[in-house]
């Protein structure tokens, strides 16, 4: 059995902040033209190859070709993050995956459909980050396919390829959810299921975009996750894309992420390095945590949390495909709602 870390940091577009709604509107649109681009162009791949033989299909991964069978009747999910939520978001046939650890508190993004996959006949192979993996457990699956983050693969690659065909989704720093999403769903033949899916996120962005046009050009936002000695704020975090997307104002620290520095202070510093904070999404995992950060004076004088304008989550939103984003939407949406009240 070998050791995997859970990937728990999210993709993020490659996109600079927008000052705008209408700019985020226009990046998502371009960068979502280019993606079905992409995607169009190895779901024809993948279709000659199905097509030549009946029996696979064939696509370009980071780990080099992987070739697919045309009827996939299990699939086991090796992070238990972005691939599991691919796989359910596809609607594929999901017979294994990594349990969640038990320290949140917060239902997982994913909570409505791993019930249902466990329903289904889903079994849990091991605890994610807290277990090693289980080769024995895999094999006994006896997938047709298996999915993983691509730092996860690596490793234990050549085991994995002996008991099915591997499919690695991109790294994070390099690839957005929306790609690999695509990616699994021209090995899989959803292809349309995988557009329709981005199709209806970029509609719910649209809308929030124009529904808060003002709000989110004239708050300034950050995301901020804290583990009871630190506060992270990172610029290619799930939620970090979604502020994105929608065209929030970030503030100055959560810019300087979006360029590629990520934010580490201590507690007797967050309060002045998020002074200009307006609009805050606190993510912590612990509710004990979160509970006695109520009281810490220098998160006190954070201007957003002054004026109660905090929602909090945890970092089952800093990975993810669609059930995820959609859910750290929802996450978004609330703190707008609490600022358009304020503003009124």
């Amino acid at each position: 059995m070998k050791k995997i870390v859970p990937l728990c940091v999210a993709a993020a577009l490659t996109l600079s902040a927008c000052s705008s709604a209408d700019e985020a509107a226009d990046s998502v649109k371009d960068a979502a033209s280019e993606a079905a681009s992409t995607a169009s162009s190895v779901a024809s791949d993948a279709e000659k190859t199905a097509n030549k033989d009946g029996e696979s299909r064939t696509v370009d991964t980071e780990l080099g070709e992987v070739e697919v069978p045309a009827d996939v009747k299990s699939v086991v999910v090796l992070t238990g993050s972005r691939d599991l939520d691919i796989a359910l978001s596809l609607e594929l046939p999901v017979t294994g995956y990594p349990k969640a650890p038990e320290a949140f508190d917060l239902d997982s993004p994913l909570a409505a459909e791993i019930k249902q996959a466990d329903e289904d006949g889903a079994e849990t192979l091991y605890t994610a980050g807290d277990e090693e993996v289980d080769i024995d457990a895999i094999k006994k699956a006896d997938p047709d396919l298996i999915i993983g983050a691509v730092q996860d693969v690596t490793p234990i690659h050549d085991e994995l390829k002996e008991i099915a065909p591997v499919l690695p989704i991109g790294d994070f720093s390099t690839a957005t959810w929306q790609d690999d999403l695509m990616l699994v769903a021209s090995a899989t033949g959803t292809e349309k299921e995988g557009g329709s899916l981005i199709a209806d996120y970029e509609k719910r962005v649209g809308k929030l975009s124009d529904k808060y046009a003002k709000v989110l050009a004239d708050n300034k936002f950050a995301p901020v996750s804290y583990d009871g000695e630190e506060f992270v704020i990172n610029g290619t975090r799930l939620l970090s894309q979604m502020l994105q997307d929608l065209g929030a104002e970030p503030s100055k620290a959560f810019n300087e992420a979006l360029e590629g520095v990520t934010g580490k202070y201590s507690v007797d510093e967050i309060g002045d390095e998020l002074a200009d904070v307006d609009a805050l999404v606190a993510l912590v995992n612990e509710k004990s945590v979160w509970q006695s950060l109520q009281s810490n004076a220098q998160f006190g004088k954070i201007p957003a949390v002054k004026n109660e304008a905090v929602v909090r989550s945890d970092e089952q939103t800093h990975e993810g495909a669609y059930y995820s984003a959609m859910h750290a939407l929802d996450v978004i949406e609330e703190l707008l709602e609490m600022l358009d009240a304020d503003s009124k």
